[in-house]
C-alpha cells in the first residue's frame, strides 16, 4: 500500500511539472487552457502543500559587467592576434 501511495505522489509531481512548463511555455496566453489527461491528476489536487519544488543552486559562477567586458575585451585581442598570425 505504501509503495501505491509513493508512486501516486510521484507520478502527481510528474504532472503537475509537465503542466507548469506548458504553462511558462513562451506564447501561451491567458486564453490558453491546458489540460491535463491523467485521471487522479484533479483529486491529489491537496497534494500541492507537501510537494515542494526542491531549491536549486547555480553551479556557475555569477560575473559582473566589468568582468565580462574584459572578458569580451581579452576574446577580441585573442582573435585579432590569430587572425594576424595566420596572414603570415
Amino acid at each position: 500500500m505504501t509503495n501505491k501511495i509513493k508512486s501516486l505522489r510521484s507520478q502527481y509531481a510528474r504532472e503537475k511539472a509537465k503542466y507548469l512548463a506548458k504553462a511558462k511555455k513562451s506564447g501561451s496566453g491567458l486564453d490558453d487552457i491546458i489540460e491535463v489527461k491523467w485521471a487522479h491528476f484533479k483529486p491529489l489536487k491537496f497534494l500541492d502543500s507537501a510537494i515542494n519544488a526542491r531549491s536549486s543552486k547555480s553551479n556557475l559562477e555569477t560575473m559582473d559587467t566589468d568582468s565580462i567586458e574584459a572578458l569580451v575585451e581579452d576574446l577580441l585581442i585573442y582573435k585579432c592576434w590569430h587572425s594576424l598570425r595566420r596572414s603570415y
